[in-house]
């Protein structure tokens, strides 16, 4: 990088490793930056800028520029692997109808058909060649998202209102689901209240 107030080389190949979510991408990308922003101050090293406000605005856009590379990265090796493109459309498919079933709710057998399609996935990741480190990066960031899902699927519950709620843990979602089973068979007609009165107290 070079700051346009004493036109000072800042940095070195390394430095913008940290606006890419893999570095490696860093290293397959080539040109010069200019920073001509005067509140972008080089640090005593000389080897980035002081961590203030400019700072980190320039890291946030350089963050976005750096997701457009990859983007192209990931769209070209996609071309070249016609196999593993197909897998992830596939994949993409299954994680919006599982992310669609939690958030409805799910009953134990939708829960189990859900997980073994994930796992299938994942599976199906698993057996296709990658060409190159691009393909195996995104081979990686594929089934890490699948295990993550399968995580959720696991604590998911019949009720759409446990599902949505991020203060709860497994545990208490789990209760919960129990807890509101009792309540429906017992006053079907009031468990609606009983339920938002429940979960209102866990809110607070």
């Amino acid at each position: 990088m070079i700051t346009s107030k004493h036109f000072a080389i800042i940095g070195d190949s390394q430095t913008l490793n940290v606006v890419f979510k893999d570095a490696r991408f860093n290293g397959w990308s080539v040109g010069e930056l200019f920073a001509v922003d005067p509140h972008l101050i080089p640090n005593a090293r000389r080897d980035n800028f002081e961590k203030n406000p400019a700072y980190f605005t320039l890291h946030e856009q350089l963050m976005t520029i750096a997701a457009g590379i990859t983007k192209e990265i990931r769209s070209a090796s996609l071309k070249r692997n016609a196999e593993l493109a197909e897998a992830f459309k596939q994949t993409e498919t299954i994680i919006r109808d599982a992310d669609d079933a939690i958030e409805k709710g799910l009953t134990s057998a939708k829960k189990g058909s859900i997980k073994q399609k994930l796992v299938s996935a994942q599976e199906t990741l698993l057996s296709l060649d990658t060409k190159n480190d691009s393909d195996e990066y995104y081979q990686g960031v594929a089934f890490e998202e699948l295990d993550m899902l399968i995580g959720s699927i696991q604590g998911a519950t019949a009720y759409k209102a446990i599902n949505l709620s991020e203060s709860l843990t497994k545990t208490e979602k789990k209760i919960l689901e129990t807890v509101f089973d009792v309540i429906i068979s017992i006053d079907s007609k009031s468990s609606e209240k009983y339920i938002d009165a429940i979960l209102e107290r866990f809110k607070s």
